[in-house]
């Protein structure tokens, strides 16, 4: 199991992914909140053959800006829409992913 970190920004978001035993795999990725930003989140998703199986992510509820990279993410998965997307309890697109 891998777990998928991103950090919500304005501008900018940064993602990291580390494995069941807590370690870093790979450098972490600082990526623009725009399509071309988008790309590079999927690039770096393949790179590390990630799946919905075998992946969780977990990202800052930061207002509106996270907005773009859940709807990416969801949009990517053809399982149940399921990419086990946590956030706070709070946002009501989330609960039902956990």
């Amino acid at each position: 199991m891998f777990y998928l970190g991103i950090d919500i920004g304005k501008r900018n978001h940064e993602v990291g992914l580390i494995n069941h035993a807590g370690d870093l795999v790979g450098k972490t990725l600082r990526f623009k909140s725009t399509k071309a930003g988008s790309d590079q989140l999927l690039k770096f998703i393949n790179q590390h053959q990630l799946t919905p199986d075998d992946v969780a992510v977990g990202m800052e509820v930061t207002g509106h800006y996270r907005l773009s990279v859940f709807s990416f993410l969801k949009h990517l998965v053809t399982k149940n829409l399921l990419w086990r997307c946590i956030t706070e309890n709070y946002v009501p697109e989330a609960r039902h992913m956990v």
